[in-house]
């Protein structure tokens, strides 16, 4: 049985409290029976030597020096990195690539990722966290029991993000947590087709300010009627992840996603048909350990030549849909900045 080789490229929180929690999560389950439980780390920043299991590396080895194993490098460097670090894994001879969101910064860097995974025979999967919660598969049992067509989605994740925010530059709301939410709309509704529209809001605290990184939105309504709304806040007092699926009816189902890492649990409320009450229920969730998890036995099933399919919210293909969306919404949002800056000193100049 060959066995595979996790390298975690890029140790700062992503890399540090998600990938290398999830898997040591999956390891001590006996998920990942044919990955090494010791984990390659590769950060510049970083000395070299075998630390709590981790061998530390500052450069990204050659997939030949793996000793017969197989590795699957996580990128999980900032945003603007991606695409250079998967061309230089794939350089190196790696062929299994798991990528957090947001994928890449623009449609043409999409494109070029595209290009490179089907040069290079690779398999690329982006982390789809909220598409792999325990409440997708009950909204959508829900919705199909309805047997009603379904008119709104409506996401939002809140959360107060003031140190990060102020301590990282260039940053913009919608590379955030907006990510995580056009992948989720876009597995319970389709495309834009009318009704497109984006803004956001500029953070300001004690004089301090970063523009279009305090709260925002992006909504449309797709081929079908079915109007979406995206809210994220990054100056709430509160911290939400939630999803509101409402029917023609009006019946709803919302579901609450798993704030943080202290409490992995997630809850769900539905109508119920004709009864008039609301069922609610209270489950296990760790979204991204299954995320990892599958992409890990996707990998596995392609390794040994049995037939499978990418997960849908995971296909670079999938993710270049998530990006150009994204990068509408940034012009869109940008303009109305502007309009609205350009109208309160009109304005001004009539004083």
């Amino acid at each position: 049985m060959t066995m595979l080789r996790s390298i975690i490229l890029g140790f700062g929180h992503c890399g540090r409290n998600l990938h290398l929690a999830s898997l040591r999560s999956l390891h001590r389950q006996g998920c990942l029976p044919d990955v090494d439980t010791t984990i390659t780390v590769v950060d510049p920043e970083l000395g070299s030597g075998l630390v709590d299991g981790l061998v530390m590396q500052r450069c990204l080895p050659e997939a030949s020096a793996l000793q017969g194993r197989v590795g699957v490098v996580h990128i999980c460097t900032p945003p603007a990195l991606h695409l250079r670090h998967v061309h230089e894994a794939l350089m190196a001879g790696f062929r299994y690539i798991i990528i957090e969101k947001p994928m890449v910064m623009n449609l043409a860097e999409a494109q070029a990722l595209r290009s490179m995974e089907q040069q290079y025979g690779a398999q690329i999967l982006v982390v789809s966290v909220w598409g792999h919660s325990q409440l997708v598969p009950r909204l959508t049992r829900w919705l199909e029991a309805s047997e009603q067509p379904l008119r709104s989605v409506h996401i939002v994740h809140d959360k107060p993000r003031f140190s990060r925010s102020f301590t990282r530059h260039g940053e913009h709301l919608f590379d955030i947590e907006m990510p995580h939410q056009v992948s989720l709309a876009l597995l319970f509704a389709g495309a834009p087709a009318s009704g497109f529209r984006a803004h956001t809001e500029d953070l300001r605290v004690e004089g301090k300010l970063r523009q279009a990184m305090k709260a925002g939105s992006i909504g449309w309504r797709d081929e079908q009627g079915i109007e979406v709304l995206l809210e994220s806040d990054l100056a709430s007092p509160i911290r939400q992840r939630s999803v509101r699926l409402q029917l023609e009816s009006g019946e709803c189902c919302e579901g609450f996603f798993p704030v943080g890492a202290d409490d992995s649990y997630a809850q769900l409320r539905c109508d119920t048909e004709h009864s008039g009450s609301t069922a609610h229920q209270i489950f296990a969730d760790e979204p991204l350990t299954t995320c990892v998890g599958e992409y890990y036995r996707y990998f596995r099933n392609h390794l040994q030549g049995h037939g499978a399919d990418m997960p849908r919210s995971g296909t670079v293909a999938f993710n270049q849909q998530v990006v150009e969306l994204l990068e509408q919404a940034r012009g869109v949002a940008s303009a109305s900045a502007l309009a609205s800056i350009n109208m309160h000193m009109a304005k001004e100049a009539v004083r």
